[in-house]
Parts: C-alpha cells; sequence; structure tokens
C-alpha cells in the first residue's frame, strides 16, 4: 500500500527536487529494483531526471501530483513495471517519438492530454493503455 502523505510523487508537500528524485530511486529498490540509477538534471518543474537500468539508458520527466514520462530507446517491461509499482497504477500512454518508446503516468488532465496528442505526427503508434474517469 502507497502512503500517499509522503509519497515522493503523491504528496501534497514536496520535497527539495534532488530529496525527491533521491526517494524515487528508494521506492524502486524497495519494489525490488535494485539495478537502477537515477540523477536530477533539471531542479524546476516539470522535473528531469537520467537514469540508467543496468547498462541501459532512459530518461524522465515528472511534475509531483500531475504526471510522469519516461523515455526510453528501446521498450523495457522491467521498468515500465517498476514505475507501475512504484505509483500504484498502470501507464495511461504509450506511443513512439524520435527517442523511442515513452510511458506516460497522469493524474491531472488525462482526457486533455489524450485529445492534445490526436493527429500530431510526434506521437507515433499512440495508444491508451489505462483510461480513467476523471471527476
Amino acid at each position: 500500500m502507497i502512503d500517499r502523505a509522503n509519497h515522493w510523487f503523491y504528496a501534497e508537500r514536496q520535497l527539495t527536487p534532488g530529496a525527491t528524485v533521491e526517494k524515487m530511486r528508494q521506492d524502486l529498490w524497495t519494489y525490488g529494483f535494485y539495478n537502477i540509477w537515477l540523477t536530477l538534471t533539471k531542479k524546476e518543474p516539470p522535473y528531469g531526471v537520467s537514469g540508467l537500468w543496468g547498462a541501459d539508458k532512459f530518461e524522465i520527466e515528472f511534475e509531483p501530483r500531475r504526471f510522469l514520462i519516461i523515455r526510453l530507446p528501446q521498450e523495457n517491461e522491467w521498468l515500465k513495471t517498476a514505475f507501475t509499482r512504484a505509483l500504484g497504477m498502470a501507464p495511461h500512454f504509450w506511443y513512439q517519438d524520435k527517442a523511442g518508446q515513452v510511458y506516460e503516468w497522469r493524474m491531472a488532465d488525462r482526457d486533455g492530454r489524450w485529445q492534445s496528442m490526436q493527429g500530431l505526427p510526434a506521437f507515433k503508434s499512440l495508444k491508451r493503455l489505462y483510461a480513467v474517469a476523471e471527476a
């Protein structure tokens, strides 16, 4: 069960960007994904993080309580599973862009984001994976 009161993504009161990324890494390790390392690359929201999963590089863009996006050069089911467990939900969108494979988790404005991506050539093979009704 995720403690949303002090979770790096869900908490209303956020830590510093560096501490948030450290808590993200620790959370992934807690779920058994030990071979991951994260480095903060952008200190203003949306935050940027470069990651290593073994020898595989990936990028994260996120804004707590709003969204998290992972960009990977190729498909990586383990990394998708790691963030699904850490966030307690499956990704909402999957598509391909110039960087490779992209997964998006959205807490806010899912339908607006989905509509904004429709028909744009930057979003190849766009799929909605997990539709949730917004209140």
